[in-house]
């Protein structure tokens, strides 16, 4: 039982961390508008825009194959399949990389 409440918890915290990142571009445009206006933001979206600066930094240190992903797939919208088909992968493998770019995000939304 306490396996599938840790299953659970975990499957809670990568659908977090996709929601995230799937409003990755609107909160980095407010990063750029921040930094180019000086502009002052409420604490919501401050929060997201550190967790864009998070993610920026973090994925500069991920493998080639998983910072191509990010930006076909979450910066530039594409669906899993669409990036996989830019990537020349299998959709089955897009997954994969989905899967593994959520894992390695994981640490940063426990500290959040």
């Amino acid at each position: 039982m306490a396996q599938l409440a840790g299953l659970k918890k975990e499957r809670m915290m990568f659908s977090k961390i996709e929601s995230e990142l799937k409003s990755y571009k609107i909160y980095s445009g407010f990063l750029n508008l921040s930094k180019e206006h000086n502009l002052e933001l409420d604490s919501i979206t401050s929060k997201k825009i550190s967790i864009v600066k998070s993610l920026d930094t973090l994925s500069e240190g991920f493998p080639e194959h998983l910072q191509e992903f990010i930006v076909l797939h979450y910066k530039n919208g594409l669906t899993i399949k669409k990036t996989a088909e830019r990537m020349g992968i299998t959709t089955r493998t897009g997954y994969r990389y989905r899967l593994q770019v959520l894992c390695k995000l994981k640490v940063i939304f426990q500290f959040n």
